[in-house]
């Protein structure tokens, strides 16, 4: 039954790995062009004593003066359109890098992570990155603490928050 089905889709996400990952290595993207500068490296990671998210990550890399090209307008639409995040304070450029960022209003943000509930031995797409860390599930118990998606809310933003192409004989049409 339906039901039923709903209830094992449930104790199956309950117990999957919570898995976020990352580059290996600076530059060792599989689509370099792609890159932002809010993604982390191995570097990175262990210049931290926590995970960071994005936004921290791109706080860090730039001591809160960015001077980069770009940043993920996908994830930043999909933190205001689909989670409700409130805007950055100081705005955001062309680039969609907020203008001024500081650490509290980054680390307000949310950090990605895939359920993987096909236990894939990856944990994640590859193209998100080659290494991949298994987060413990306590971090994410309290309420409020996680939210989830039934898949990339960047790849839904920019191909249906009104910005994809509705041209059916487009190659990257979506019927949403």
């Amino acid at each position: 039954t339906g039901v039923a089905l709903a209830a094992r889709v449930l104790a199956e996400i309950a117990t999957a790995e919570l898995t976020w990952t990352f580059e290996a290595r600076a530059n060792s993207s599989l689509a370099p062009n792609t890159r932002t500068p809010q993604e982390v490296d191995l570097l990175t990671l262990e210049s931290n004593a926590f995970v960071p998210n994005g936004w921290e990550a791109l706080f860090a890399a730039n001591d809160a003066a960015h001077t980069t090209e770009s940043c993920n307008c996908a994830m930043l639409l999909a933190e205001a359109t689909i989670y409700g995040f409130p805007p950055f304070r100081g705005g955001v450029d062309a680039s969609c890098c907020p203008r001024t960022l500081n650490f509290d209003e980054a680390a307000d943000r949310p950090l990605y992570v895939a359920v993987n509930v096909l236990r894939l031995d990856a944990g994640a797409a590859m193209d998100f990155g080659d290494a991949a860390l298994v987060l413990d599930r306590a971090y994410f118990s309290g309420p409020g603490e996680a939210m989830l998606a039934p898949g990339d809310s960047g790849c839904y933003e920019g191909f249906c928050g009104n910005r994809g192409s509705s041209n059916k004989d487009d190659p990257i049409y979506v019927n949403c």
